[in-house]
């Protein structure tokens, strides 16, 4: 049971990372574009 839960925390590590590393370039675009309008 362990290994299964060790597992599962493993696996939202990798997709949270995943999140992260899509999530930034596009938030950092977002800045900016704010950023060049002001």
């Amino acid at each position: 049971m362990a290994e299964f839960l060790a597992g599962i925390e493993q696996l939202a590590l990798v997709r949270g990372l995943k999140a992260s590393f899509v999530a930034y370039p596009i938030v950092n675009a977002l800045h900016i574009m704010a950023a060049a309008r002001c």
